[in-house]
């Protein structure tokens, strides 16, 4: 069964229950108050009758001529409903009530002790009680005007009722089609999402739970669209990264080949570089992807990372020498102990000075910073010319990304570095970011907690 119709069996089955209940109470209620009015109208009419019996006492003195007589006790009760003001006079026509008349000793004086459930009234005169009068009570109305005027109220009530269902069913059907539409919409947007259609867009503009899971729809499909975007991306880099290596290389074995070159040291030394490239590059894409899918191991204890980076920085002398480049380097001598693994941080420190190594032009700068602070420590590796521009200062760390005219592969880098970088960062619970530098380069700042 479709959910628009379960929605509309629900709403029509929810009402029908409220009618019932209403109906039913309403009864109830209608009944219940029709017997009360009538018990008390019978208790009204018996106090006029008690009145007439308190000035028959008053003057004979006692109860003896209504044991004597016993029609004069009717013909009193008669009197009194007759002649009584209208709230006790008898509105509708018929025999009077069963009264029964008792003493102060409550004994049976005159007329009939009726059923029960009964009411006493009291006869008083001068402040003192003389007898009782013995009222007949309803439990329940089963004839008479009042038992007509309850069944037509019943009747009314079921009209009333089968309209109230007819209007919920009528109202019903066209909420059930407006509460199952976003539903219904966002059915066809999954299964477009399902077939590659990542453009798909549901409208958002309710303000219930509905419109909210409609945004995150759209948020889904936009996510989507980019990770499908940045696949296609990533896999048409590689292939460019990878086929670049590859064609020289075959460009050079089959120059040898042919004969035009010969199979000396240096043609072999060239085609020996081109290996050692593409291996970096395979190496770059491995530690890469282990990062992004959690494989990459991490061995983490208190680390000295002053020290560690100190070494590393030592280690690069000779070869920003060479670069014709000058290595500074500003960390403190004391210790500053980070929770991490001693091995990715000195890849990281090692990532980050190669980068500046290779595009950083003869001539220049290049300044490592440590400064620590009381939640952790921050690195910064600043370099001289050339820039980047600001535009591409957020791309810096994507996959395979380069600047074209100032960074580019003519340096030897892979494009991996920096997210290769990024990703070791995150690992140990800190950020990584790019900046313009002062120098007239880039600077790459880099926060570590302690913990």
């Amino acid at each position: 069964m479709r959910i628009q119709f379960k929605i509309f069996l629900a709403i029509l089955g929810s009402s029908a229950v409220l009618v019932a209940t209403v109906m039913l109470l309403a009864q109830w209620s209608v009944a219940r108050g029709m017997l009360d009015y009538v018990n008390n109208r019978q208790l009204q009419r018996a106090r006029a009758v008690s009145a007439e019996l308190a000035d028959f006492y008053h003057e004979f003195n006692s109860w003896e001529r209504l044991q004597m007589e016993p029609r004069l006790f009717r013909r009193i009760v008669l009197n009194a409903l007759d002649s009584g003001p209208p709230p006790q006079r008898s509105a509708l026509p018929g025999p009077p009530p069963p009264l029964a008349l008792l003493d102060q000793q409550h004994r049976l004086i005159a007329g009939l002790v009726p059923h029960p459930p009964t009411a006493i009234v009291p006869i008083e005169l001068d402040g003192n009680t003389i007898g009782w009068l013995v009222v007949p009570q309803m439990h329940e109305i089963r004839t008479g005007f009042e038992e007509q005027f309850l069944r037509r109220q019943r009747w009314t009530l079921l009209v009333i009722g089968t309209a109230l269902f007819a209007v919920a069913a009528l109202m019903g059907l066209p909420l059930a089609r407006h509460l199952v539409k976003p539903i219904r919409e966002l059915t066809h947007g999954t299964h477009q999402l399902t077939q590659g259609n990542y453009a798909v867009k549901l409208t958002a503009e309710r303000s219930d739970e509905l419109g909210a899971l409609a945004r995150d729809f759209n948020e889904l499909a936009l996510t989507l669209a980019e990770n499908d975007s940045s696949r296609k991306r990533w896999l048409a880099d590689i292939s460019h990264e990878l086929r670049t290596p590859l064609a020289i290389l075959r460009g050079e074995l089959e120059a040898i080949l042919d004969g035009v070159r010969q199979a000396d040291t240096n043609n072999l030394l060239s085609i020996h570089q081109e290996v050692q490239h593409l291996s970096r590059l395979v190496d770059d894409l491995h530690a890469l992807t282990t990062a992004d899918i959690g494989g990459l191991q991490y061995r983490k204890s208190e680390s000295d990372v002053a020290e560690l980076w100190r070494d590393q920085c030592d280690a690069h002398q000779q070869r920003f020498h060479e670069a014709g480049l000058e290595l500074n380097v500003q960390i403190p001598a004391r210790e500053i102990e980070v929770y991490g693994d001693d091995d990715r941080l000195r890849q990281l420190l090692d990532n980050l000075l190669d980068n500046s190594r290779k595009y950083t032009q003869r001539g220049g700068t290049v300044n490592v910073i440590a400064n620590p602070f009381p939640e952790g420590v921050e690195l910064l590796i600043e370099d001289s010319a050339p820039g980047v521009p600001n535009d591409a200062l957020p791309k810096l760390f994507d996959h395979l990304f380069r600047v074209d005219d100032s960074r580019n592969r003519a340096s030897g880098g892979s494009g991996l570095g920096l997210a290769i970088c990024q990703r070791i960062v995150t690992a140990h619970n800190g950020n990584i970011s790019a900046a313009a530098s002062t120098l007239g380069g880039l600077v790459i700042r880099v926060f570590l907690p302690y913990r």
